[in-house]
């Protein structure tokens, strides 16, 4: 049992190891990663370099003539993803869409809609037009006084609750989380207390070992806050290959971590924001900043393996017995 333990250890410590890319405070391209192309090339991709160039030069040719449009997707620099990005978008929510760079002489007109794409994009609005941000960390959308609503790049916690409750059933839940989430989340986490989430609160002043084996204690699956202190390069390892150990699942808290070790999550893909924005872009009065409730279920079948956790692949039928959770009444 020991000699299988540290076999499948040894295979986890990498996905743990990456760990330290995902979580770390990522750029605005590695805000998309649906939209990012791949690394390796070869004879088409280089095919394809030399056309997204060529659309990249008619766009930047437009935007000098100063050509503008109804709903403008703006980002630091012209990328050909976002350019198909907008494209699409505008076959979905029936208006017109192009994509412009704030860093060349393009203005939006005063009647232009604007989708912020990016960090760099909010901190950069400061006008009057409509804005809607997207792929944008929490802190600074909320920090942001121009903005007229945005899509939250994490899932919301209670729905993170609740898929854990579709997989592994009537289950102790535990979760850590800073001062940083007690004030950003403090709804949520009142809410996840009711339906019997047992808080941990960790101090980064103290070793992170501490609060997991309380954690451990007193919940059989840890629930991941989008919590920056809890959640960083130095703690996301110990967090990971602790969790196995103790046979203990990680949900969440976003797809990033997915791909580092954690069993499950919810999460948006390019379409499901497309989905919430041609809604929004049909709204004469836009909601508040949230949540997108719009999303997909990811499971780390590598990792359900090694915790001996029997999952269902169908992830539709998943889906389903969640969104009719989410029916429920729960308040």
């Amino acid at each position: 049992m020991l000699l299988l333990s540290a076999f499948i250890i040894s295979l986890l410590w990498p996905l743990a190891a990456t760990a330290e890319t995902n979580v770390a405070k990522i750029e605005e391209t590695q805000l998309m990663p649906a939209l990012n192309e791949n690394s390796d090339k070869n004879s088409n991709d280089v095919l394809q370099d030399v056309i997204n160039q060529d659309l990249i030069k008619q766009e930047v040719i437009k935007q000098e003539q100063n050509i503008n449009s109804k709903v403008v997707v703006v980002a630091s620099y012209i990328r050909p993803q976002l350019i198909k990005f907008a494209q699409d978008l505008s076959v979905i929510a029936s208006v017109e869409v192009v994509h412009r760079s704030y860093r060349g002489s393009w203005r939006p007109d005063d009647n232009d809609r604007l989708i912020l794409v990016g960090n760099d994009s909010v901190n950069w609005f400061r006008g009057t037009q409509t804005a809607i941000a997207i792929w944008a960390d929490r802190e600074v959308i909320d920090a942001s006084d121009y903005l007229a609503s945005a899509i939250y790049l994490e899932p919301p916690l209670f729905r993170q609750y609740q898929l854990t409750q579709i997989i592994f059933g009537e289950i102790r839940v535990s979760a850590l989380y800073s001062d940083v989430s007690a004030k950003r989340y403090a709804n949520e986490l009142a809410k996840l207390k009711v339906f019997g989430v047992t808080l941990i609160n960790y101090d980064d002043s103290e070793n992170i070992n501490y609060a997991l084996n309380e954690a451990f204690k007193q919940g059989d699956v840890l629930l991941g806050i989008d919590d920056s202190m809890v959640y960083d390069n130095q703690n996301i390892k110990n967090i990971l290959i602790s969790a196995y150990r103790r046979s203990v699942p990680l949900v969440g808290p976003s797809y990033s971590f997915l791909k580092a070790g954690a069993i499950a999550t919810t999460y948006s893909t390019v379409e499901d924001i497309h989905d919430r924005l041609s809604e929004l872009l049909r709204l004469k009065f836009l909601p508040p900043a949230n949540y997108n409730p719009y999303y997909h279920i990811g499971i780390n079948e590598q990792v359900a393996r090694s915790l001996n956790i029997n999952i269902p692949n169908d992830k539709k039928a998943l889906q389903q017995m969640l969104q009719r959770l989410q029916a429920m009444p729960n308040d």
